[in-house]
């Protein structure tokens, strides 16, 4: 799973909130924000499992970049991310 797609499971937990429902840029910085914690997280599980992973500076750019990446194709990827949970959870209160 890639950082962005990570980065969109964890906003839809908490997307049965009207105000992120509501609000499409408040899910974009939470998709940006939980990007730059999943691959913050994986830096540092790695580092404490003794993997090579240069220098601070470059992976705090590396982890940055990440989410300004990640503020960029948001839009793109969340109006599909959307219509395919509002079909998944309307066809599970029909059942």
């Amino acid at each position: 799973m890639s950082c962005l797609q990570s980065g969109l499971v964890l906003p839809f937990l908490r997307y049965g909130d009207d105000s992120l429902r509501n609000s499409p840029l408040s899910l974009i910085v939470l998709v940006a924000v939980s990007v730059v914690i999943a691959v913050g997280s994986y830096a540092v599980l790695g580092l404490l499992l003794g993997r090579e992973m240069g220098d601070s500076t470059q992976l705090g750019i590396n982890i940055l970049g990440n989410g300004v990446w990640s503020l960029a194709v948001a839009p793109l990827i969340l109006p599909v991310a959307s219509r395919l949970h509002r079909r998944v959870f309307e066809s599970r209160e029909v059942l």
